[in-house]
């Protein structure tokens, strides 16, 4: 009997192949996250809240805060459902983050169209020097 066709009493396949056939058929299904609640979401809170400022910092690099800034404004709109339900200790890291990731994300996106602005239309490079 092949031993892709036929399973144990445990539900398992047999054989030399079974893993690859349990992981192909039957996948393991990730379990449902129950919802934070009480301490736990305080807790998860505070950790995203300290997080969005560690972030908020190293957002202010040039450039390369750009997409720090984005992944920073992304986890405070993810946050934001449990803002209002739970006290957060730390809001005060929440909001000082968020200024910095804006404040990072708004020099860097300046620095890049200035700098595309003087290699594109300045110079050798220039669409407009071919014009006249």
């Amino acid at each position: 009997m092949n031993a892709l066709s036929h399973d144990n009493r445990d539900g398992k396949a047999s054989g030399r192949r079974g893993w690859l056939f349990r992981r192909l058929v039957n996948p393991a299904r990730p379990k449902a996250r129950q919802p934070l609640t009480g301490p736990a979401l305080r807790i998860w809170l505070m950790r995203r809240s300290l997080a969005t400022f560690v972030w908020g910092i190293f957002s202010l690099l040039p450039v390369i805060g750009f997409s720090l800034g984005l992944g920073v404004l992304a986890y405070w709109v993810c946050m934001r459902p449990y803002r209002t339900r739970e006290w957060n200790p730390a809001v005060v890291y929440l909001r000082w983050g968020i200024g910095l990731a804006l404040l990072g994300v708004t020099g860097s996106a300046l620095i890049l169209y200035y700098w595309a602005r003087l290699v594109f239309l300045s110079g050798q490079y220039s669409i407009y020097n071919n014009l006249y």
